[in-house]
């Protein structure tokens, strides 16, 4: 993942990487927020229980929101694609996580916000390189 992120990075302008770092963490928290959002907590207890469990719909919607204007505000029509791109992506990743083990844990938020930055950083690679 690390490797990716670098390479997606490496291959961009300057001004193209100063977007995507900037945009970067918006997506991997968005994830995240997505994925407390709209699943159980898997275990008993553990670190990720609390915001799993203190997290609904008004927190996705306001952190949806957020995120696609910060996307529209620094790449216009791209920005919104990519916004798109990533949000979808990170519902699938959640779903086949969660489908394992019937639930979320912090791991799984951990890794779908990682690997939705990874996809983030390739799809901006991919789209705006042209």
């Amino acid at each position: 993942v690390i490797l990716l992120n670098f390479a997606a990075l490496s291959n961009l302008g300057a001004s193209d990487i100063f977007k995507a770092l900037i945009l970067f963490p918006v997506v991997g928290r968005t994830a995240t927020l997505i994925g407390a959002s709209i699943s159980n907590y898997a275990r008993e207890n553990g670190l990720g229980k609390s915001f799993i469990d203190f997290c609904g719909w008004r927190e996705m919607v306001l952190g949806l929101a957020f995120c696609f204007a910060a996307f529209f505000l620094i790449l216009r029509i791209h920005g919104l694609i990519l916004a798109a791109i990533t949000i979808l992506t990170s519902f699938l990743i959640l779903k086949l996580f969660t489908r394992k083990i019937g639930g979320a844990t912090g791991d799984i938020l951990g890794a779908v916000c990682e690997l939705s930055q990874t996809v983030f950083l390739v799809s901006y690679y991919i789209i705006m390189r042209n």
